[in-house]
């Protein structure tokens, strides 16, 4: 199902402006007498001085007494005046508090079309996406949209089905779109085939199907299944894994992408697979599958399954009495998955490709939170989440760049090739026109940066903080 999203905040930010005056006067110069009673005595001594007296002597000392007295002792009012004093209106007077800018003018040119595609609801769902972008459009309308263009979202959920996969594919074309962004299906060969064949880039997806990996109309920010299942191999080994199992899906093509990525990522370890158990998505009693993949001295597994999956493994767990060192990815388990199970989840290692959304330190991880806070959003603030919601920042960035009357899917994909190297927090950089080759066939990973954290205490937890690359 699709629906259109439009959403316009036109901020009112109050002027604040503070003017501290403070007056005082600086003395009254009436006060200052010393200069006029200097000169009133003398007069008064004038007069017995013309008088005709027989002995001068007396007309003298009058005089000689009034004119020393000021000269040899200093009336009080001869002291240094309050004035000379620094007085509070001598002080610095304080500064007007700054005044917030006004807020941008709300967009009102023709709206740029984008549209966030993919399993939103659903086995696989991820929910949370829809909120990412809603809160995204919306912060970057609220700045004043693109150069005086708003952008409008539409929504279409593919509801975990590959035929509606295919039909958002097609609402794309019909309405025009200028991208898909942040697409999150989990039939990506169905939608992009769509969009290919229209010239429609997709942007920000998570790139889990051959397509998406190869595609020069794809657009990850991240490096998609190839990196996140490398990133695994990095986890167990830089965990001190030494014998690694892998728990997948007894369907589809996970052995094979497994031994290609996952063994990537544990050879720099002098590691590669020991084995590989599928688990049937419908299996009632898992219990045999989970001592399979401890069998032989595991002391590594590697989880590749669907959250459920995940979910059974570690309620099976705790009965064998093992405790193996367990790894997974946010592409394929986050946040809303490990609720479900509690402390079943505790110490389980997370290898990412973005920094979890409890890494508030990162400015981009709470930008992220403000514009989602701002819409009022109560969904999980997943890394799937935060790869949605920096994907339409970065193709607001990047369309601000452009000729605004003249912005389409092959203008856009040309400046996004021309763009160099992007640096969008929290996101580690990448370069849309340097992809990296160490991971055939995937042929449109752009970075292979990758983040480790582990579950404490029902959260997901940075462990360093830091991205590492795993071919650089």
């Amino acid at each position: 199902m699709w629906t259109r999203r439009h959403r316009t905040k036109h901020l009112l930010i109050a002027f604040l402006a503070v003017i501290a005056m403070l007056a005082a006067s600086c003395g009254n110069d009436d006060d200052g007498d010393s200069g006029v009673s200097g000169e009133a005595e003398p007069e008064q001594t004038a007069a017995p001085a013309d008088e005709p007296e027989p002995e001068p002597a007396p007309a003298e000392e009058p005089a000689d007494e009034p004119a020393s007295e000021p000269a040899d002792e200093p009336e009080p009012v001869d002291e240094p005046e309050p004035a000379d004093e620094p007085e509070p209106a001598d002080e610095p007077e304080p500064e007007p508090e700054a005044t917030e800018a006004p807020p941008p003018p709300e967009p009102t040119g023709p709206p740029i079309k984008l549209m966030a595609s993919g399993s939103i609801s659903g086995p696989v769902g991820i929910p949370e996406v829809q909120d990412a972008a809603e809160g995204a459009v919306a912060a970057i309308n609220a700045a004043g949209g693109v150069n005086g263009r708003p952008i409008e979202l539409l929504i279409c959920d593919d509801e975990s089905n590959p035929n509606l996969s295919v039909e958002c594919g097609r609402k794309a074309v019909e309405e025009g779109v200028v991208a898909v962004v942040g697409a999150t299906s989990g039939f990506g060969n169905e939608y992009m085939g769509v969009l290919q064949d229209a010239g429609i880039p997709s942007i920000g997806n998570l790139s889990r199907s051959q397509l998406e990996l190869s595609s020069p109309l794809s657009f990850p920010i991240g490096g998609g299944i190839a990196v996140a299942l490398a990133a695994i191999g990095y986890g167990l080994g830089e965990n001190g894994a030494t014998t690694v199992h892998a728990a997948i899906p007894a369907t589809g093509n996970a052995a094979a992408l497994a031994g290609i990525f996952l063994n990537a990522g544990l050879a720099p370890y002098g590691l590669s697979l020991k084995g590989q158990t599928g688990f049937p998505p419908d299996a009632a009693d898992i219990t045999p599958l989970v001592q399979a993949t401890l069998e032989g001295g595991t002391d590594g597994v590697a989880f590749i399954m669907t959250p459920d999956l995940i979910n059974k493994y570690l309620l099976a767990l705790p009965n064998l009495g093992a405790d193996p060192l367990l790894v997974s990815s946010p592409l394929v388990y986050s946040q809303t998955n490990f609720d479900i199970v509690g402390d079943a989840a505790e110490g389980l290692i997370l290898a990412g490709q973005i920094l979890p959304s409890t890494y508030t330190e990162n400015p981009g991880i709470q930008r992220f939170h403000d514009d989602l806070d701002a819409i009022g959003s109560d969904a999980a603030r997943s890394e799937l989440a935060i790869n949605t919601w920096a994907s339409y920042h970065i193709v607001a960035d990047i369309m601000r760049t452009m000729d605004p009357e003249a912005i389409d899917s092959a203008s856009l994909v040309a400046a996004m090739e021309a763009a160099g190297e992007i640096h969008f927090d929290p996101l580690p950089p990448f370069n849309w026109a340097e992809p990296i080759m160490a991971y055939p066939p995937a042929s449109r990973t752009f970075s292979d940066y990758v983040v480790l954290s582990e579950v404490r205490n029902g959260q997901i937890v940075a462990l360093t903080g830091e991205y590492v690359s795993l071919s650089r």
